[in-house]
């Protein structure tokens, strides 16, 4: 699926498209799921479907998120290349 937004490319806008993927595709397609890979770039050779959708809300740039936010933030970062590959989990 890909989202098309009008404003900035910001970590907001990333989160409404998986929220709307899930909601309009995800959750119909994987019923049983309890957790989601998202991979940032992908290859298909054949069997592409896309799906666009058009984002119309405002993201705004720049915002700031203090270490003790992020410390709340339940990350467990893989030992291979842990900046770049971890999972989030939800708070209980």
């Amino acid at each position: 699926m890909v989202s098309v937004g009008i404003s900035h490319d910001t970590a907001q806008f990333a989160v409404a498209a998986i929220e709307r993927w899930w909601n309009t595709l995800g959750r119909k397609r994987f019923p049983g799921a309890t957790r989601l890979l998202i991979t940032a770039a992908t290859r298909t050779e054949t069997g592409l479907e896309v799906h666009a959708c058009l984002d119309s809300a405002d993201y705004p740039d720049k915002l700031k998120i203090t270490d003790a936010q992020l410390a709340h933030v339940l990350i467990k970062r893989d030992s291979f290349h842990g900046e770049w590959n971890y999972q989030i989990f939800p708070r209980t």
